[in-house]
């Protein structure tokens, strides 16, 4: 009788963190840069229609601004290598358990000692 605490329990794959931080990190700055674009395509209308005067921008706004694009690129590669190393580990780990188990299982071309029940025809 098996039962599922004879298992070894799998381990966690640390990529899926790194791959959900990541993830969360590259969507914040797709969002931020999206506010960042609205907001200053509004505030531009609004200087040009009410003063001459440039309007001053947050720091955040400014440095996205000027590095957002390169940067949900650089993050967009890093989801790219977490995601094919979560795979790639996934893969490995999923080899190794099944090597492990086949090395425990009986080769087919070893006799067992079982002997199959086999009727024996009489000749009369």
């Amino acid at each position: 009788m098996s039962t599922e605490s004879n298992k070894p329990v799998p381990k966690r794959n640390v990529f899926y963190f790194l791959l959900v931080a990541t993830g969360i990190l590259f969507a914040t700055t797709a969002c931020a840069y999206g506010v960042m674009t609205v907001t200053f395509i509004r505030a531009a209308e609004m200087a040009y229609n009410l003063s001459p005067e440039p309007v001053a921008q947050p720091q955040l706004i400014q440095f996205l601004d000027a590095n957002g694009v390169s940067l949900m690129i650089y993050e967009l590669g890093v989801l790219c290598f977490f995601c094919i190393a979560a795979i790639a580990l996934d893969e490995v780990r999923d080899r190794r358990a099944a090597s492990n188990e086949a090395s425990f299982e009986v080769p087919a071309d070893e006799p067992t000692d079982v002997q199959p029940d086999v009727e024996q025809e009489t000749s009369s």
